[in-house]
Formats: C-alpha cells, sequence, structure tokens
C-alpha cells in the first residue's frame, strides 16, 4: 500500500463495508466532550441572570420603602406624618414609623386592617369607644392596608 493512505482494520487498508475510514462504528456511543469553556459560560450566565434578578427585587423593595415607609407599621409603633393633617375629611401624607420617645411622635398604631386602603374607612371605628379623636392611614401598598391611630399627647 502505498504511504499516506489509512489503514482501516481490513486486510489491504481498505474500510469496512458501510464504513467510512476514520470514524466509529455504527450502534457505538458518541464519545462524550464537556467543553470546560461551555461550562464557565453557562455559570457566568447563570450568575449574571441572578445578579440581575436580585438588583431588581432590592430596587423594588427600596422604591416600594420609599414609596411608603409606614408600610411596616404595626400595633404598638408611632408615626410622623410628613405635613399636617386635617381634623375633617382627608389630608394627603405620607407617614414614617419613628420612636415611640421621638419629639417626631404623633401618632400611635392602635390597629392594622388589611385589605382596606381609603382613609375613609370605617374599619377603625370599633377600636375607639364614643366620641374619642382618631385617624386613618391608607395605603394600596401590598393588597391595601389601613392603620387606625390615636394622636399622642
Amino acid at each position: 500500500m502505498p504511504a499516506g493512505y489509512p489503514q482501516s482494520g481490513m486486510p489491504g487498508g481498505y474500510p469496512q463495508p458501510g464504513m467510512a475510514a476514520g470514524y466509529p462504528q455504527p450502534g457505538a456511543p458518541a464519545p462524550k466532550r464537556r467543553s470546560v469553556l461551555k461550562i464557565v459560560l453557562m455559570a457566568v450566565a447563570l450568575g449574571g441572570i441572578l445578579l440581575v434578578g436580585l438588583g431588581i427585587f432590592g430596587v423594588s423593595a427600596i422604591v416600594s420603602a420609599a414609596a411608603d415607609p409606614a408600610k411596616g407599621a404595626q400595633v404598638g409603633d408611632c408615626l410622623a406624618a410628613s405635613s399636617s393633617v386635617a381634623d375633617v375629611g382627608t389630608t394627603e401624607t405620607s407617614a414614617e414609623v419613628v420612636e415611640c420617645g421621638s419629639v417626631r411622635a404623633e401618632y400611635t398604631v392602635v390597629a392594622r386592617v388589611e385589605g382596606e386602603s381609603s382613609p375613609n374607612s370605617t374599619a377603625c371605628e370599633k377600636f375607639f369607644p364614643g366620641d374619642e379623636k382618631y385617624y386613618v392611614y391608607g395605603s394600596t401598598a401590598d393588597g391595601g392596608y389601613v392603620l387606625c391611630l390615636r394622636p399622642k399627647g
């Protein structure tokens, strides 16, 4: 046989019938190749997706907290209003949770009612006897809630 021609397993250097020289036999499993570059790229992409998701979650939490700083208020907490609150009708204002000993603490949370959002809600009436003065803070955050507030002082 002349030099430079591939040798196969058959005498005479010819491929077996139905096969090209140098290829695996039919039915034999193909060798598995793992590309290190492919694995690294997939890990980097997954890490990037995770970071973007966490970033979006973090920004939305910050924006949500900035939009409604009273969102986490619970019974017994104290609030400070960002502007003066009218004694009649409704007043557009924001409120934030503050330390009850602070000079800024104007209201104490007596009750929190989920699923309501209107400052005109009557949900707080049952928490205050007779003619006791109270205020209702309404928010649409997290499906809506109202805070029933007793003025301090």
